[in-house]
């Protein structure tokens, strides 16, 4: 396991202890880091980990942008679905 894995950079606000939750605001964009077990597509076992979401202005799900962080061979880290979020949501109008 990555020593980085289930640390989040400052500017993520931690939400609840239980489930864990962290959460952060990105343009007009929230996203989400819950603790949850999934299957992992990666090491294909079951692992409590990160899921990663993001909710739009109204607060509804944005399509196709959940991604899991497994606590056993990493995967998407906090700065990099923040990275993702912008590139994909934020200027994916080409401006």
């Amino acid at each position: 396991m990555d020593e980085e894995y289930g640390k989040f950079p400052s500017d993520w606000e931690k939400i609840s202890d239980k489930p864990l939750e962290y959460r952060k605001k990105v343009g007009l964009f929230e996203i989400i880091a819950r603790v949850d077990e999934k299957l992992c597509d990666k090491c294909e076992e079951r692992h409590p980990g990160y899921v990663f979401k993001t909710l739009d202005s109204s607060g509804n799900d944005v399509e196709n942008s959940e991604v899991y962080w497994c606590p056993m061979c990493g995967g998407m880290s906090p700065e990099n679905y923040e990275k993702f979020v912008r590139s994909e949501f934020l200027y994916a109008g080409g401006d």
